[in-house]
């Protein structure tokens, strides 16, 4: 009974010591601005896995170049504030919000852009962090990104680690509005963008 007891509260100040940790060392980046930033934003499946890469089978392309079928995305590193809640293998249904460099292509923010299709829906959360406000499909996930990326664009980076942005908007009010009206979640980041530009 005793010895439950301690068990019980160590494993308490272990979670209370882990969710401290993370909360100072990840630095959650905005899901509209992972979308604003992305160099290619695509959905489709893992082909194969190498040891620090995957292929990856395009089955539609959000934004980005149509043209390509199959890109390699870097394995981002698994770590205690950033884990996966999918197993990493042929056949995994993915969304990926991608940057470019150097050597390829890669998630934008680790688990924010690497987002694991279950069932044609995605969850609100990605790894341990809340992304969405709640679970969406692919569909509604896709017209938003759609929608967001055609109406702003970033103008410039406004901090050292690059995760705060200025934008401007390429499209009226009213047509914000008709795009807000599209489903929930358009008019969640859209709301999202406005508080934004409020604060700045």
């Amino acid at each position: 009974m005793m010895l439950n007891h301690i068990t019980r509260i160590l494993l308490i100040s272990l979670s209370i010591v882990s969710s401290a940790t993370c909360s100072a060392k990840k630095m959650q980046m905005a899901i509209e601005s992972v979308i604003l930033s992305a160099d290619m934003i695509v959905v489709g499946e893992i082909k194969s896995v190498g040891i620090g890469s995957y292929a990856f089978s395009i089955q539609e392309t959000w934004h980005g170049d149509t043209a390509l079928k199959v890109i390699h995305v870097e394995k981002w590193k698994e770590w205690t504030c950033d884990a996966r809640s999918f197993e990493v293998q042929k056949g995994q249904r993915l969304i990926l919000l991608l940057g470019k460099g150097k050597s390829g292509y890669y998630p934008i923010n680790a688990s924010t852009g690497e987002i694991p299709v279950r069932q044609d829906t995605i969850s609100s959360r990605s790894g341990f962090y809340e992304v969405l406000p709640h679970a969406v499909s692919v569909e509604e996930f896709g017209t938003a990104v759609r929608a967001i990326r055609s109406c702003c664009h970033i103008t410039e980076v406004n901090n050292d680690l690059g995760y705060f942005y200025r934008w401007v908007w390429d499209c009226s009010a009213d047509q914000r509005s008709e795009r807000k009206a599209q489903n929930s979640l358009t008019a969640w980041l859209f709301e999202q963008m406005e508080e934004r530009e409020q604060r700045q």
